[in-house]
């Protein structure tokens, strides 16, 4: 799951495709050295790629070289990293213990919300300008029906109507409570519900080598393509590209990447866990 992830991520931040795979390579390497959550997932998370399309929108013309791109985000980067480095020294992160529930899942609902809309344009197939505001981005997406491509909507349509078809399935059956329901269950419902416990996973699984079929059929569709090889030599952050604004905006991203981080690892943590915890 984390190549396509990776790969949509490095696409919502505005930048070429490979850079979400050498995110997550290296951060997935250094967490598991440092880190300390048995349940915290880490790499490109979609809110976070947002927030630095929006930093470099706002910093860069709709023109400008992909170098110059690029150059922008590592140096975002390196500054959210200082300063979440800075968070930790601090003891920031007892702040945490004045989250309530409501407001993590407030957070992380919202969250869902704002990159949904943002993916409209790709559920429609459709080419829309910058936007700062979801609003502006659905009132574009509306506009533009018209030019709506009818292959990526039916792709994009099953597999949604195959994603909520194996939740609904596995909610509607799950698994039972006592040990004699458990042998007398039928084989093919383990297995059902096995597969339907990785539904994202499946949907990858189904649709990388049908879009390959799709394409040496002459059916159209926008797929990533070929990507480059091997690992770039490691570069420094380009300090005259660090503003106040571009500043701002790392201690933005900062913080609610800590918070979706931090609500992310509460959601998904055991519950004896979370109660010895509290």
């Amino acid at each position: 799951m984390c190549v396509p992830q990776s790969l949509s991520y490095a696409l919502l931040a505005g930048l070429p495709p490979i850079y979400g795979l050498y995110s997550s390579t290296f951060t997935i390497l250094v967490y598991a050295i440092f880190g300390t959550s048995q349940t915290l997932a880490i790499g490109p998370v979609a809110l976070v790629s947002l927030l630095t399309k929006g930093t470099i929108d706002g910093e860069l013309p709709e023109d400008a070289p992909e170098s110059e791109v690029i150059e922008l985000a590592i140096t975002l980067a390196f500054l959210v990293g200082c300063l979440q480095v800075l968070f930790g020294f601090i003891g920031l992160g007892g702040v945490t213990s004045f989250l309530s529930h409501d407001v993590l899942i407030g957070f992380t609902s919202g969250s869902a919300v704002i990159i949904a809309f943002s993916q409209m344009k790709y559920v429609f197939g459709i080419s829309i300008g910058r936007h700062h505001y979801p609003w502006e981005t659905i009132a574009d997406v509306f506009s533009n029906l018209d030019k709506t491509d009818g292959n990526e909507l039916a792709v994009s349509i099953s597999c949604l109507c195959l994603l909520i078809g194996m939740k609904v399935w596995r909610k509607r059956n799950p698994l039972p409570k006592s040990e004699k329901d458990k042998k007398d269950e039928a084989t093919w419902k383990k297995v059902v519900r096995q597969i339907c416990s990785m539904s994202a996973l499946v949907v990858v699984a189904i649709y990388t080598p049908m879009s390959a079929i799709l394409k040496t059929q002459g059916v159209r569709l926008n797929i990533v393509g070929k990507q480059p090889e091997g690992i770039p030599s490691p570069t420094s952050p380009t300090f005259s590209k660090i503003s106040t604004s571009v500043t701002i905006s790392a201690l933005v991203i900062a913080i609610i990447g800590f918070l979706e981080s931090f609500a992310v690892a509460r959601s998904t943590e055991p519950k004896d866990a979370a109660a010895k915890g509290m």
